[in-house]
């Protein structure tokens, strides 16, 4: 599985969050692997925690209003 956000002119993906049961994380289970420039891979196992600590920060920039969030985490 994976979601996607394309560059405006098309040439390739800026974001992306992709579920790989293939390429495991070291402990052998599946991962989430978050892409920008570089990216992340999380095992899925700590999927609660990941989505936790995102909507924190979430519930934070909306308190203090330091950014403006994307459509998308809103």
């Amino acid at each position: 599985m994976a979601w996607e956000q394309r560059y405006s002119d098309d040439s390739g993906v800026q974001y992306a969050v992709r579920y790989d049961a293939v390429d495991t994380h070291y402990d052998g289970c599946a991962k989430i692997q978050i892409a920008a420039v570089d990216s992340a891979g999380f095992p899925v196992t700590q999927l609660d925690w990941l989505i936790a600590c995102l909507c924190k920060i979430r519930e934070e920039v909306e308190l203090t209003g330091t950014a403006a969030l994307p459509p998308w985490l809103r």
